[in-house]
């Protein structure tokens, strides 16, 4: 019986900890997730328009014309968007109310980068990636899911 509870503890732990797969679903915008790897992405919107070496942390920018998707190596650090007909699956887009947003995700953190104040809210992600949005005379500018390497 010990070993039977213990068996379905490590599968339990295993579940929760080691696979991050349930997370990635939440922290997507349109057709693209966190979870997704480079190749995944290019299969999915099929070649970027450009892709431009950049520097730092940040390895390469891939172009598409509704997306900056950002890499290190093969490690997604960011998605990118800025048009009205790319959500969250909570239907949370650029162009609509910020209040919408706080609604669906609850009240967000302010971070402030480069002079420029984002709100971040966490969802469902552990603590890998989570929703970075500019806010605009209360409407949100781009939303972006920021992951760290």
């Amino acid at each position: 019986m010990i070993r039977i509870l213990l068996f379905l503890l490590f599968l339990l732990f295993l579940l929760c900890f080691t696979s991050s797969a349930f997370a990635y679903d939440a922290v997507s915008l349109g057709k693209i997730n966190s979870g997704m790897s480079k190749s995944k992405i290019i299969d999915v919107l099929g070649e970027p328009l450009s892709v431009t070496p950049e520097g730092g942390m940040v390895l390469e920018k891939l172009n598409y014309p509704n997306y900056e998707i950002y890499f290190a190596s093969d490690n997604l650090i960011s998605i990118e968007t800025k048009s009205k007909s790319i959500c969250t699956p909570e239907k949370i887009c650029p162009g609509i109310k910020t209040s919408e947003a706080t609604l669906k995700y609850g009240k967000p953190s302010n971070k402030e980068m480069e002079g420029v104040n984002y709100l971040e809210f966490y969802v469902n992600t552990g603590l890998y990636c989570w929703y970075r949005m500019l806010d605009r005379q209360g409407f949100i500018k781009t939303i972006e899911i920021a992951c760290q390497p």
